[in-house]
Formats: C-alpha cells, sequence, structure tokens
C-alpha cells in the first residue's frame, strides 16, 4: 500500500511540475552540445591527427503565438590540425621541412524559426536556421550563409527547466542540451 501511494504522489508531482512546454508568449534559453563537430570530421578525411572538442551552442526562442517561435543562436567550435615533423636530409631531394600544428575555428551565428506541435507534455518541434558561418585559422578560411533545417524535442524535467536534441544542425548534427523555460 505505502508504495502505491508513492507512485500516486510521483505521478500527481510530476504532472503538476511540468504543465505545459510550450505556450504562447515563452521565453526559452537553451545551451547545449553538438556532435559530431563537422568540421573536424571534414578535416579527419584528409588527414590525421585533427582534434578538437564538440560544438558548444547557445539559443533564445521566444513564442509569437501557440504554434510558432523564433529567436536567435549561436554556435562555435574549434580544431587543431597536427603538423608534421621535418623528414629527409637537408638539401637532398627526399627533404620536407616541418610543418607546425594549423588551428582552425568556426562560428555560427543565426536567426531561427520553429513550429511546435501542441502537447501538454512534450515540446516537439521542426524548424530552420538561417545563419552566418564562417571558418578562420592559421590554414581556412571561408565565410556564407547557411540554411539548416532540424527537427526537435524538449522534454521537461521540471515547469522551468528541461532538455532537448535537435537533429539537422549545419556545423554539428546532433545537439543535445538544457533549456530554461
Amino acid at each position: 500500500m505505502k508504495k502505491q501511494i508513492i507512485i500516486v504522489a510521483l505521478i500527481v508531482m510530476s504532472n503538476v511540475a511540468m504543465g505545459q512546454v510550450f505556450t504562447e508568449k515563452s521565453s526559452i534559453i537553451s545551451g547545449g552540445i553538438g556532435i559530431p563537430n563537422l568540421l573536424k570530421s571534414t578535416l579527419s578525411i584528409f588527414q590525421e591527427g585533427v582534434t578538437g572538442g564538440p560544438v558548444i551552442y547557445g539559443s533564445y526562442e521566444h513564442a509569437v503565438s501557440e504554434d510558432w517561435s523564433i529567436g536567435g543562436i549561436i554556435g562555435h567550435a574549434s580544431v587543431t590540425q597536427q603538423g608534421t615533423p621535418a623528414s629527409g636530409t637537408p638539401g637532398n631531394w627526399d627533404y620536407m621541412p616541418a610543418t607546425p600544428d594549423a588551428n582552425s575555428s568556426i562560428l555560427l551565428i543565426g536567426a531561427k524559426a520553429d513550429y511546435h506541435f501542441g502537447n501538454e507534455n512534450i515540446d516537439a518541434y521542426a524548424g530552420v536556421v538561417l545563419a552566418y558561418v564562417s571558418v578562420s585559422g592559421d590554414v581556412l578560411n571561408y565565410s556564407g550563409l547557411s540554411y539548416n533545417p532540424h527537427i526537435s524535442v524538449r522534454l521537461p524535467f521540471s515547469k522551468n527547466f528541461g532538455g532537448y536534441a535537435e537533429l539537422g544542425y549545419g556545423i554539428s548534427i546532433l545537439n543535445l542540451g538544457v533549456s530554461i523555460m
């Protein structure tokens, strides 16, 4: 009997604590990591010894209606391409001078729009990010616009805090993190 009362209490508390995840006039601040770092993955195809961490993301969304939100996003990642030691004998045909490590970083700054599929306990949404992407470093330099569709889900842990997963960003494939609502 005691076990049943505890289970019922937990169910009631979870429903009260969670409430509706996305409502009109909601504001959501999120932060997370993106995996894999696509700059690192791309460079690793052509060269061994490329290292780097995940993409770090931050975003803000504001509901403009019951189903739509708009906001901004920023993402950053860095990589290091391992240099090579000198080989051969200086002055001979087989001599290759040493190359230093090369560092590069990628920055994404953009606007996002999402359509939220109405559900009381899970915020499923799909949308698009239009972003300026800049890759800069010792060897690589590029900038341009990027169009990145995504599908996502946000699960509340409490009324004002939750976790999310977004699939489809441009400088990573999967973005996982937490949200403050």
